[in-house]
């Protein structure tokens, strides 16, 4: 991009908050890499840095050996809710909740 300005991040592991045990996950917590941000500056919003990025992580998860990628999304976050799908990450049954938000996170998963 020509400068030094971050556009990006993301933060991943294979740690996953306790509210997300009550979750029907298709592979055990071993198999899996989690996604606990993902951030895209706003002036590069559009511009398909988010979709590279979501890539480079699945890239890294197979590197890893894990065979799928798990993350959740405020539920009053249309946008990231398509942009999840759109991905081909799978909504899964059941919500969490984190304070001091009112409403459910949703839990997505994709097998890779």
């Amino acid at each position: 991009w020509g400068d030094s300005r971050l556009s990006c991040v993301v933060v991943l592991n294979h740690d996953q908050d306790p509210q997300h045990n009550s979750i029907s996950w298709s592979a055990s917590d071993e198999e899996s890499l989690f996604v606990h941000r993902v951030a895209v500056h706003p002036n590069n919003w559009g511009k398909g840095i988010g979709r590279l990025l979501m890539l480079e992580v699945e890239s890294l998860a197979k590197l890893q050996n894990a065979n799928c990628t798990r993350l959740d999304t405020y539920s009053l976050n249309e946008a990231n809710m398509r942009f999840y799908k759109k991905l081909g990450y799978a909504q899964l049954e059941g919500e969490v909740f984190f304070q001091p938000h009112e409403a459910p996170f949703i839990c997505f998963e994709k097998m890779i």
